[in-house]
């Protein structure tokens, strides 16, 4: 570049611990509602290179059952774009996303072990994801590529019926809303129905949540989606609201440990000491709305 000149990007990352639970999209049920807990990683095809590799423990090449395990409108099985799951309708092709290091440490493309995805998405269709999950609160993401397209909507919903039978009921417990992001994949929070406020999902134990479509891709692969991922949530925890108190306006203050603090009627209450003293609140965005003296006693309400 040229002295003076300024470049500016935007750079998308995340701080996500590395052993939070993530489901692959593509490692949705098989079998009339059969499930892998902990899916092993194998090689997309058999050793001759022709034929499409299973193994135990791994979702490659499966069949599901659309209507039970999946729902999904395609009825032509193109080898390019079925190749994890090639039986079913449900599209699955290599994701071009970042590289992830449990497919780098078994090897990756090299080895035939691919990171795939799901495309050809049409409103209506879902993947359902049965499995015991660890106990928790999480917020939860969708990896997706969404080029193209202004917006997209999914849901993920709680089955609350029979994961075996057609006509499943299911609780949606929140939205992933998406915006443009190009060839590279973002993070999508689950949020509620306005897609302001964060959802918090409740999990522990065997259960099955769907993923649901809400909007056509209208030209093939400009909406791919790679993963969910369940990160832990904590409640943020409060400031302490602490009493300072000084005989001089200018100090030094020291925290007031006789004082009584309470939160619900927002009021302190402490023995008087002295003939003047100064009060001021830390640790906490309050102030102090009025002071009142009386039998011994300091009574501060705040704000």
């Amino acid at each position: 570049m040229l002295d003076g000149e300024t470049d500016t990007r935007n750079l998308y990352f995340d701080t996500f611990d590395t052993n939070s639970f993530v489901l692959e999209v593509e490692d949705y049920n098989y079998d009339w509602g059969e499930f892998i807990d902990n899916p092993i990683l194998i090689p997309e095809l058999t050793e001759d290179g022709i034929d499409s590799n299973w193994g135990d423990g791994s979702y490659n090449s499966l069949e599901g059952s659309n209507g039970i395990d999946f729902f999904d409108t395609n009825e032509t099985l193109v080898p390019s774009t079925h190749r994890y799951r090639p039986y079913d309708g449900v599209s699955t092709a290599p994701a071009l996303d970042l590289a992830r290091d449990k497919f780098i440490e078994t090897g990756g493309a090299q080895k035939g072990i691919y990171d795939f995805g799901v495309g050809d998405i049409e409103e209506g269709e879902w993947l359902n994801y049965t499995r015991t999950y660890p106990n928790g609160d999480y917020l939860v993401y969708l990896r997706q590529a969404q080029f193209d397209m202004p917006e997209a909507k999914s849901t993920l919903e709680l089955v609350t019926s029979a994961t075996g039978e057609e006509e499943q009921t299911t609780e949606v417990l929140g939205s992933f809303f998406g915006s443009e992001s190009g060839v590279e994949f973002r993070n999508v929070l689950l949020t509620d129905g306005t897609g302001k406020e964060p959802v918090i999902v409740k999990l522990g134990g065997k259960a099955t949540l769907r993923l649901a479509q809400h909007i056509t891709d209208p030209n093939d692969l400009y909406l791919v989606q790679n993963y969910l991922v369940f990160v832990k949530y904590e409640e943020p925890k409060k400031p302490t609201l602490n009493l300072q108190i000084s005989s001089d306006v200018n100090g030094p203050y020291k925290v007031g440990g006789g004082a009584s603090i309470d939160e619900a009627s927002r009021t302190i209450t402490l023995g008087q000491a002295g003939t003047s003293q100064f009060y001021r609140l830390s640790g906490s965005a309050v102030k102090i709305k009025s002071i009142q003296v009386a039998n011994g006693k300091v009574t501060l309400k705040y704000q």
